[in-house]
């Protein structure tokens, strides 16, 4: 069974957010998408402070699907780095683990 994985990241755009979401979700390439409300966010991004809103995105996926999320997370971003923090997801509770799994495939 492939590792499931949360996979945290930004987006300025709610629309396009959701949209991406959506698509994703439909594709069986996530298992869930959280996008949270709009926040704050200062950050350097190219030698300089920068301030904006953004939204926090939590994304249920599996090891597997990571790469081309990658890709995907970095051709919409807005500064040279994009955010992309993976975290491994240790669950003893199989139903999550087949749910996981049965929906990114």
């Amino acid at each position: 069974m492939p590792q499931p994985c949360l996979v945290v990241t930004s987006s300025p755009n709610l629309d396009g957010a959701q949209q991406q979401a959506r698509s994703r979700v439909q594709n069986k390439l996530l298992a869930r998408v959280n996008i949270l409300p709009q926040m704050d966010s200062i950050y350097i991004c190219k030698g300089g402070l920068r301030h904006g809103k953004e939204h926090r995105i939590l994304i249920n996926t599996i090891k597997p699907w990571l790469a081309a999320l990658q890709r995907e997370v970095k051709s919409v971003r807005r500064c040279a780095i994009a955010e992309i923090i993976e975290f491994k997801i240790d669950s003893d509770d199989p139903d999550y683990l087949d749910w996981t799994s049965a929906s990114t495939q």
